[in-house]
């Protein structure tokens, strides 16, 4: 990935491996917690790694809450668009649900059903949401196999 360029993937997916690893061994440290202790010789090489353990766990929040904190805007940004598309489509003739929104960019793509045939209705359903939510829009029929999920 780093060679690719993709370097915000290859910080989550380090972020990923770093807290698992923080929270095996935290599991380790439980397990072994009553063996640790009854030999001197162990004590201390056990207190150095719960030590050190906390002190890697501790670090590890403050990236996981940004992390939470992208992940919770990224929703209400959806929520948003969902919203205003769904209060648009509502007004119209059809009607039309909405089946999956994703967005890639600065363009939305809104799945919908049932699709109007009409193309002078989809332009102004179209225009209404691009002038609502700031986004470039791009409705697509539910019925059509590569917009279809299930």
């Amino acid at each position: 990935m780093l060679q690719q360029g993709y370097f915000i993937l290859a910080s989550g997916s380090m972020l990923l491996f770093f807290t698992n690893l923080i929270g095996i061994v935290f599991s380790a440290i439980i397990v072994f917690f009553p063996l640790g202790l009854k030999h001197k010789r162990n004590r201390n090489w056990f207190y150095a790694g719960s030590i050190t353990q906390v002190l890697l766990g501790s670090a590890t929040i403050p990236p996981l809450a940004l992390n939470y904190d992208k992940f919770s805007s990224g929703t209400q940004f959806h929520n948003s668009i969902y919203a205003k598309t769904g209060k648009i489509l509502n007004l119209s003739k059809v009607s039309p649900l909405i089946k999956n929104i994703s967005t890639q960019g600065n363009s939305t793509i809104v799945v919908i059903e049932p699709f109007s045939n009409n193309t002078k209705e989809i332009e102004r359903l179209t225009h209404e949401i691009e002038q609502s939510t700031g986004l470039q829009i791009s409705l697509k029929d539910y019925s059509n196999e590569k917009y279809n999920i299930k």
